[in-house]
């Protein structure tokens, strides 16, 4: 998420009405981006991540980006406790309710990594478990500095995760290439553990949807495979 400067990065040109928390979309915009900067606007929320997003569409994403039609998103916070959050971002063609969670005190500006052995499997149970799951590889996908730089201001995203050495992939544009894939837009994603930049993502197709993949400390004895997100469609 950002803070209150994030809103003056957002090359896009789209409008935000302070008062009624609601964006005007532009034709010179790409689209899906347009709602991930319009999830970006709310305050407060500088030190949380996204868990999950839910995603409803009457369209694909490249009908979506095809449709040059000005439109009103509008924002609002659902639900916001402690540690968790629901906003919900929509217009009359697309709605994202997007799970937050906080992980991290304000003060601390690294990803806590501490479940990251959480599910690791060595080879052997990777492919054990891809053959007992019919699933198989179908794509990969990884994202550089450039990238995660480029999309973190595009969409005014000012988490610190994004900008440190070692940058954490922000999970929107992890969805944004994903939708270059496979355009599907209606789906349901769940992040599982974080992405760093540079890493390669093996996605997994199996018949409700797509896991993804990383073999990590592939230099160490406990090197091994970690579910980072998945998605249900």
């Amino acid at each position: 998420m950002v803070d209150k400067q994030g809103a003056s990065n957002i090359y896009c040109y789209s409008s935000f009405l302070e008062k009624e928390k609601r964006f005007i979309v532009h034709k010179n915009c790409g689209r899906i981006r347009n709602y991930f900067a319009a999830l970006s606007k709310p305050e407060g929320f500088e030190n949380w991540v996204i868990a999950k997003v839910e995603i409803k569409a009457a369209v694909t994403a490249d009908e979506l980006d095809s449709d040059v039609s000005s439109n009103e998103i509008n924002v609002q916070i659902k639900k916001k406790k402690k540690n968790y959050a629901l906003i919900i971002v929509e217009d009359n063609i697309v709605s994202f309710e997007v799970y937050l969670i906080r992980i991290m005190n304000k003060s601390n500006d690294r990803f806590n990594t501490s479940s990251s052995e959480s599910g690791k499997k060595n080879k052997a149970d990777f492919l054990q478990y891809l053959s007992d799951e019919n699933m198989f590889l179908d794509n990969t996908i990884s994202f550089n500095k450039d990238e995660i730089t480029e999309f973190v201001c595009d969409v005014g995203d000012g988490n610190p995760i994004h900008r440190t050495e070692n940058a954490v992939v922000p999970g929107l544009l992890m969805f944004d290439g994903l939708l270059e894939l496979y355009s599907v837009l209606s789906c349901e994603i769940k992040y599982i553990l974080p992405v760093f930049e540079g890493e390669k993502i093996e996605i997994y197709r199996k018949a409700d949807g797509l896991e993804a993949w990383i073999w990590r400390d592939a230099d160490k004895k406990d090197a091994g495979y970690v579910k980072v997100f998945e998605t249900k469609y």
